[in-house]
């Protein structure tokens, strides 16, 4: 049985995608509507994080994402947009294992 070639998507569309997977689950955490603006400027002490916030947001990303994330990675990366280039990074850096 010949397997399908798959295409990896640009990293552009990567980013738009966890980009946009990152801001819904924030959206849902933080209590905002859909519809509300959440530029990826966006700092999470802005939106109220204090330490256990970010932890429990770190757990909804890291169950969302099926990865483990450092404890300290929403005061690493301040804001939407860091946080999501961190994360495309990290998934660049450790690729997901080959399907046999």
């Amino acid at each position: 049985m010949v397997q399908p070639t798959v295409i990896p998507a640009p990293r552009s569309e990567e980013r738009r995608q966890l980009a946009e997977l990152v801001r819904a689950e924030l959206t849902r955490f933080v209590g905002l509507r859909p519809t509300d603006p959440l530029p990826e400027a966006t700092a999470f002490l802005d939106l109220g994080f204090d330490s256990l916030r970010a932890v429990d947001f770190k757990t909804v990303l890291e169950e969302r994402l099926a990865t483990k994330l450092r404890s300290t990675v929403i005061y690493d990366c301040p804001t939407v947009g860091s946080l999501v280039d961190f994360l495309l990074d990290s998934a660049a850096a450790h690729p997901a294992p080959a399907a046999e």
